[in-house]
C-alpha cells in the first residue's frame, strides 16, 4: 500500500502509541525495549519516526526532560503505560516518508542521579530523610511518590549526604533498611511507591476471562493462541548463608559488645552452618546523644540482623521465565497460574509470586511502512520470587568514603565559648555543609582524640567554638567522624611571631569567658643555644602539690650564674610539715645569690606578708661549693609583717666569720620568753647595751633603772660588795638608815 508523503499517519488503533507535548501523531512509535526491576529505575528505549512533512516541529530541545508516555494496547483494548520523562533525543536518517529518532524515557527520580550535594541530617528516620531529599528536588508526596510502610524505622541522630547523587544517597539508605521501591503508570504520570513488606503489592491485572492476578499458561510446544500468556517458565534454588551475625562498638558503653544473631527461615543443605559475620553492624551508629535511647541499640541490631538475612534468603528461590502477558508490572503479584482453557497443568510456581523484573521487547503491528502485521509483535522475560520470601534489595549501591583528614570549624550555642558534652565532645561545621548555620545543629557530638585517656587521667584540651579542627572518620564513614588535632589559621594565628620565635614551643591558653590576648596561662620552652628558658605564667592562682620529694636547684659548678629572685606583691605562706608527719625539714641550698622580695611596688601592694611554718627543721646553706662560688649572700626584704612559728625543736643562728647587725628603723622589739631561761655570753669582745631614754631591768619587785637622770636601784635588800676594794663617791653622798645605820669595817675612817 503506497501513502502520499502529504497523507497524516495516525497512530490510533495501533498497538503502540506515544503521547508528548508535541501535537498527537507528530511522532509514531516503530518499536520499543524497556527494562522495570524491583528498586531500579525503569528504561524506555524506544525508535521513532515522523512523517518528513511534520519533521520540522520536532525538536531535541523541546522533548527532553518534558513527560513522555508509550501505551500498549492489551487484548481488552485497555493500556499498558510506561510514562515518563525524555531523558536522551537523538534524530537518525530518513528517506522519502519518514525521518528516524531514537529517545529514552526515564523515570523523574532519574533527575536524582544528576543531583549531587553534600549536606547533614539529623534526628530523622529515613523515610523521613527520603522525603526531604526529594520534597527539596521538587517532588512531592502523593503526586510523585508515597510511602506504602508498615516496619518501624529508627531515628537517626546523624546522617551525611557526602559527595553523592541525590539517587545514589536515597537508594542506599533504602537498602540499609530493607526498603524497596516500584512504580504504577498511568497516561499522564507515574508514582513512586516505597514497601518495605511484599504483602502489599496488589495484584497484576487478569489475562481476559480470568480473575485478578491469574495468568495462563501455555507453553511455547502448545497449540492455540498465546497472546497475554507465560510461555515458559523456571524455579531455581540456590544454597545461601543461613546465619548473620553483626557485632558494633558505642562507647558510651564501652564493656557491650552489642552482638547480635539472626538466623534464616530456610534451611537448606545445611546452610544454618554458613554464618555471614560482619563489623561493624551499624546498630549503634544512630545514638549519638549523650546518654539517650542506649537501651535502643540492641533491638536495632536484631532489627538489622533481620533485614540483612532476608537479603541473603531473597536469592534462596528465583523464577524466570518468558510471556506475552503484556501486562506484568514489577512490584506486583501474581496471584495463580493457570494452565491452558481448562485451567490444568499449572507449573510449580511455589504459590503467589511476585514479579521483580522483566524486559519488554515489542513492534508497531501493522507496521507503518507496509501496513502489515508484523507477527510477534510483543514478548517479555522477567523475574519473580515466592509471595512468602520477604524481598530485599541487595546492597549494591556504593557507601562514600572518605579516605585521610579533614579540617572543620568548632560550633556551638550561641554566647559560649567552650562547648562540650560530659564526654568532651565537640560539635563542628564541615567546610562543605552549605545548610549548617554554625551553631549547635551544625553536626552530631564528635569525640576529641587526646595523647592519653585513662580512667578520670590523661590529656584533656577541648578545642574551642571557632577554632580548625582535623577531622577522621572511623571506617571511612562521613557518619564517624573523629576529632584528631588542631591547626592554626589567618583567624587564628600561633601565639609567638614566626619565624622569630621558631625555637620557642609550650602550651598557651586563654581565660574564659572573655578573655583576650593579656588573660592565659602558660607553659612555655625556649631552646634558643644561650637564651634556653622555661617559663610559666599562670593567669590567677598557680597550686603545686608535691607527694613526696620537691628538689629544686639554681646554679651548679659549670653555670656562670645561680640565681633566684621571688617578688611577692602579697602574702606568701611556706607550711614544711604536718601535725604527724615524721619529718617536716626544709634543705635549701643556694651556690650564689638568693634575694627574696614580699611586698613592693610603690606602696600599691595591699598587703606583702610572709608566714612560714616549720614543723621540725629548717636547713638553709648559703654560698658552698668549696670556694667555687664567687658570692653566697641572703637578702630578705619584707615590705610588710613576717611571723616564723617554730612550734617545736631549736632555732640556731650561727656566724661563723662576720658581724650581725639588726636595725629596727621604727618600732618595739619584744623578746618573751613563757619557759626556760636566757643566755647572753661573749667569748672574746665587750657587750655594749646604749637607750637613748631609760634602761630598766626588774625582777619581781626588785630593779634596776638607769635613765638621763641617773641610776636607780630598788629591792628588799641591796648587797654591794667589792672583793677588793668598794667606792662611792659623789659631790654629794647620802647614806639614811631610817631604822639602824651600821658602819663596820676592821679600820673605819670617818672625815
Amino acid at each position: 500500500m503506497t501513502t502520499a508523503t502529504t497523507e497524516e499517519v495516525k497512530q490510533d488503533g495501533r498497538l503502540l502509541q506515544i503521547k508528548t507535548t508535541l501535537p498527537s501523531n507528530t511522532l509514531l512509535v516503530h518499536q520499543f525495549t524497556a527494562s522495570e526491576s524491583v528498586s531500579h529505575l525503569f528504561s524506555v528505549d524506544v525508535e521513532l519516526v515522523a512523517q518528513v512533512h511534520k519533521a520540522g516541529s520536532v525538536s531535541a530541545d523541546a522533548l527532553l526532560g518534558r513527560p513522555a508516555t508509550i501505551s500498549v494496547e492489551l487484548q481488552d483494548k485497555s493500556h499498558r503505560h510506561f510514562q515518563g520523562i525524555i531523558s536522551r533525543f537523538s534524530q537518525g536518517g530518513r528517506d522519502a516518508r519518514f525521518q528516524y529518532y531514537h529517545a529514552e524515557i526515564v523515570p523523574w527520580l532519574w533527575l536524582l542521579t544528576r543531583r549531587f550535594d553534600c549536606r547533614v541530617f539529623q534526628n530523622k528516620t529515613v523515610p523521613d530523610i527520603i522525603k526531604t531529599v526529594f520534597e527539596k528536588a521538587g517532588f512531592q508526596a502523593n503526586e510523585h511518590f508515597r510511602f506504602a510502610l508498615t516496619g518501624e524505622h529508627t531515628k537517626r541522630d546523624y546522617c551525611v549526604q557526602y559527595r553523592e547523587s541525590d539517587f545514589n544517597f536515597v537508594s542506599r539508605l533504602m537498602e540499609e533498611e530493607g526498603i524497596f521501591y516500584f512504580f504504577e503508570h498511568s497516561e499522564d504520570k507515574h508514582v513512586l511507591v516505597l514497601a518495605d513488606a511484599s504483602d502489599l503489592d496488589k495484584p497484576c491485572k487478569p489475562c481476559p476471562g480470568l480473575k485478578n492476578g491469574e495468568v495462563r499458561f501455555l507453553p511455547e510446544a502448545g497449540m492455540g493462541d498465546r497472546e497475554d500468556c507465560i510461555t515458559s517458565w523456571q524455579v531455581q534454588k540456590a544454597v545461601r548463608s543461613g546465619m548473620y551475625s553483626l557485632r558494633d562498638y558505642n562507647f558510651q558503653t564501652p564493656k557491650n559488645a552489642l552482638e547480635v544473631m539472626e538466623v534464616g527461615r530456610f534451611n537448606v543443605g545445611g546452610n544454618h552452618k554458613l554464618e555471614i559475620y560482619d563489623y561493624p553492624g551499624e546498630h549503634a551508629q544512630p545514638f549519638n546523644k549523650p546518654d539517650q535511647r542506649l537501651g535502643e541499640m540492641e533491638p536495632e541490631g536484631s532489627r538489622i540482623g533481620r533485614i540483612r538475612i532476608e537479603e541473603e534468603e531473597a536469592g534462596h528461590v528465583m523464577i524466570s521465565g518468558n510471556s506475552y502477558s503484556r501486562a506484568l508490572t514489577p512490584g506486583f503479584r501474581i496471584q495463580r497460574i493457570v494452565g491452558g482453557s481448562t485451567g490444568s497443568g499449572k507449573p510449580d510456581a511455589e504459590g503467589p509470586c511476585v514479579l521483580t523484573s522483566i524486559h519488554h521487547t515489542a513492534h508497531q503491528s501493522p507496521d507503518y511502512f507496509s501496513d502489515n502485521e508484523t507477527g510477534v509483535s510483543y514478548f517479555n522475560s522477567f523475574t519473580a520470587i515466592p509471595h512468602s520470601v520477604r524481598f530485599r534489595t541487595p546492597r549494591v549501591t556504593p557507601r562514600p568514603v572518605i579516605v585521610g583528614i579533614q579540617t572543620a570549624v568548632v560550633v556551638g550555642e550561641p554566647k559560649e565559648e567552650i562547648s562540650v558534652d560530659k564526654y568532651g565532645r565537640i560539635r563542628v561545621q564541615f567546610h562543605w555543609d552549605r545548610e549548617g548555620k554554625k551553631d549547635e545543629d551544625s553536626s552530631c557530638w564528635i569525640r576529641v582524640g587526646q595523647s592519653a585517656a585513662g580512667t578520670q587521667w590523661g590529656t584533656y584540651f577541648w578545642p574551642r567554638i571557632g577554632h580548625e579542627v582535623l577531622v577522621a572518620f572511623l571506617e571511612g564513614d562521613p557518619d564517624a567522624p573523629i576529632v584528631v588535632g588542631s591547626v592554626y589559621n589567618f583567624d587564628n594565628m600561633p601565639p609567638y611571631t614566626l619565624p622569630d620565635h621558631k625555637t620557642r614551643s609550650g602550651i598557651k591558653t586563654r581565660s574564659s569567658l572573655k578573655g583576650n590576648e593579656n588573660h592565659f596561662n602558660e607553659i612555655r620552652f625556649e631552646d634558643k643555644k644561650g637564651s634556653e628558658e622555661i617559663y610559666v605564667h599562670a593567669e590567677h592562682d598557680m597550686n603545686r602539690v608535691v607527694e613526696n620529694n620537691d628538689t629544686v636547684k639554681i646554679g651548679f659548678s659549670d653555670k656562670d650564674k645561680g640565681d633566684q629572685t621571688t617578688d611577692i606583691h602579697n602574702n606568701q605562706t611556706y607550711t614544711v610539715g604536718s601535725d604527724g608527719c615524721e619529718d617536716g625539714s626544709q634543705l635549701v641550698f643556694v651556690w650564689n645569690n638568693h634575694e627574696m622580695t614580699i611586698g613592693q611596688g610603690g606602696g600599691k601592694a595591699a598587703d606583702g606578708s610572709q608566714l612560714v611554718s616549720i614543723w621540725n627543721s629548717q636547713e638553709v646553706t648559703i654560698g658552698k661549693g668549696e670556694g667555687q662560688c664567687s658570692d653566697g649572700s641572703q637578702i630578705v626584704s619584707i615590705y610588710k609583717d613576717r611571723t616564723v612559728t617554730l612550734k617545736t625543736g631549736n632555732d640556731t643562728l650561727e656566724i661563723a666569720t662576720g658581724n650581725r647587725t639588726s636595725t629596727l628603723k621604727m618600732g618595739n622589739d619584744d623578746l618573751a620568753i613563757k619557759m626556760g631561761n636566757q643566755t647572753t655570753k661573749l667569748d672574746l669582745g665587750a657587750s655594749s647595751t646604749e637607750a637613748m631614754q631609760a634602761i630598766e631591768l626588774k625582777v619581781g619587785q626588785s630593779s634596776i633603772k638607769i635613765d638621763q637622770m641617773g641610776v636607780t636601784i630598788k629591792g628588799m635588800m641591796i648587797k654591794v660588795e667589792g672583793t677588793v676594794q668598794t667606792s662611792v663617791k659623789g659631790l654629794m653622798t647620802q647614806v639614811d638608815g631610817s631604822a639602824m645605820l651600821m658602819v663596820k669595817g676592821g679600820i673605819a675612817m670617818i672625815n
